[in-house]
């Protein structure tokens, strides 16, 4: 059996199996990443139906990189006069990020829920496009802290921490900026060989001069004996 013919057969006790089919199939055909299943749905209260449930991950892009968020839709039996339940469900390394749209038990809120109505101005489609916006605006898990004993609250959001990952690490020691170059502490070759010369030159220099004075010393001597 196929998977429409699947969907058909599930949703037979559903209040309008044929929209809830069209629609189903409609965000099937979008999401590649939901899978369709039957099972166990747990209301608040309790209680507890089996129902047609769309699972698997849903993908944004936070901060230039893309992500897959994973997700669970669960479709009343009353849709589409109720609309889906849309979960959260972070896998062993993540916890629920609580937020404006998502309670701690993952359970997502929006206004185009609220304000859900029987027409054709609210589809399982929309709602799913909506979701993805915002968990693109507010990563809606993180990180399990691997020290349960901290708080969850100074701990990353998953995405940033694997945002962090795809930076580029900062050089261990500093980069030298063209025109400003570090000095070294050992003098270059060529750099003691002038310095030697120069030495040297200004030696000769200093004996150059004392022999001037000397000479200058003797013409005045002589000149003066013969007066």
């Amino acid at each position: 059996m196929d998977i429409k013919s699947w969907l058909r057969t599930v949703l037979k006790h559903y209040q309008d199996p044929d929209r809830t089919f069209r629609d189903v199939d409609t965000v099937l055909q979008t999401y590649f990443s939901l899978k369709p299943k039957m099972d166990t749905y747990t209301s608040n209260d309790g209680h507890t139906q089996l129902l047609l449930c769309l699972h698997g991950t849903v993908p944004i892009t936070y901060r230039s990189i893309p992500y897959n968020i994973p997700v669970a839709f669960w479709i009343p039996k009353e849709y589409p006069n109720a609309s889906p339940i849309p979960y959260v469900k972070p896998t062993a390394n993540m916890l629920i990020k609580e937020g404006r749209h998502v309670d701690k038990s993952g359970m997502c809120y929006h206004h185009y829920r609220s304000s859900w109505s029987n027409d054709q101005n609210h589809t399982f489609l929309e709602l799913v496009a909506i979701l993805q916006q915002v968990f693109a605006q507010e990563p809606p898990v993180y990180t399990k802290p691997t020290n349960m004993g901290s708080s969850p609250q100074i701990q990353e959001s998953i995405l940033d921490r694997a945002s962090s990952s795809q930076r580029q690490s900062m050089p261990s020691q500093p980069i030298s900026s063209p025109g400003l170059t570090q000095a070294s502490p050992e003098m270059p070759k060529w750099m003691g060989e002038s310095t030697a010369l120069y030495n040297m030159n200004q030696g000769l220099a200093v004996r150059s001069y004392f022999y001037f004075i000397f000479f200058y010393l003797y013409i005045f001597l002589v000149v003066y004996e013969f007066k």
